[in-house]
């Protein structure tokens, strides 16, 4: 009866060092690899403010600048801010911090905003001399506010999970022992960096 005893025991402790092992061994694959996908999101995030940024010198050569001038101007500065955070932020190591992340999603909105406004009075201007070429540009920045807004939400939704898995138990213990709990991952304004329809309220 002893000896019976005896391997049940030893047989319930083995049992348990596996189902503890799994456990953790899986929660930590499990935020590393969330870690990984938040690096990514965020790279694809950057890349796509990054290409909507790089068509702003196509737009401005489809517009007359003597027509629209005040309008163009404060569009240059705003865009010239807007580079000049997004370059801080790729520079930037993972996790980018929450000042970072707010100076960001700013610059991004703005931009778009003046956007908004641009189209708006391109389209509404009684001189209908749009050319073609600020007709495809156009379609191209409603693209690429799409793709903006598509990323920020990937990045958003990758930034969502780890943070609770590191909330619950036993996500909060494993990211204690191996300093998950360390990373600090802030989510982009559900509000800004809208769709193109919802941003600039203007038909391609």
């Amino acid at each position: 009866m002893g000896k019976q005893w005896l391997q049940f025991f030893w047989f319930s402790l083995v049992l348990t060092a596996i189902i503890l092992f799994s456990v953790v061994f899986g929660g930590y694959s499990s935020l590393h690899r969330s870690e990984g996908r938040i690096e990514t999101t965020k790279v694809l995030f950057l890349n796509a403010c990054q290409s909507k940024l790089d068509l702003l010198p196509q737009l401005l050569d489809s517009i007359k600048e003597s027509e629209h001038k005040e309008i163009l101007v404060k569009l240059k500065k705003t865009s010239k801010e807007a580079v000049a955070v997004l370059e801080h932020a790729i520079s930037q190591e993972s996790p980018l911090d929450r000042t970072i992340t707010l100076r960001l999603e700013t610059s991004q909105e703005a931009l778009t905003k003046e956007l908004a406004k641009l189209f708006a009075k391109l389209d509404q201007s009684q001189n209908k001399g749009n050319t073609d070429s600020y007709k495809t540009i156009k379609k191209q920045l409603f693209a690429a506010q799409d793709k903006v807004f598509y990323e920020k939400t990937r990045y958003n939704t990758e930034v969502l999970y780890f943070n609770s898995r590191t909330k619950i138990f036993p996500g909060f213990l494993i990211a204690k022992i191996f300093g998950f709990d360390k990373s600090k991952y802030f989510e982009l304004s559900k509000d800004l960096l809208l769709g193109a329809d919802r941003t600039f309220g203007v038909k391609v």
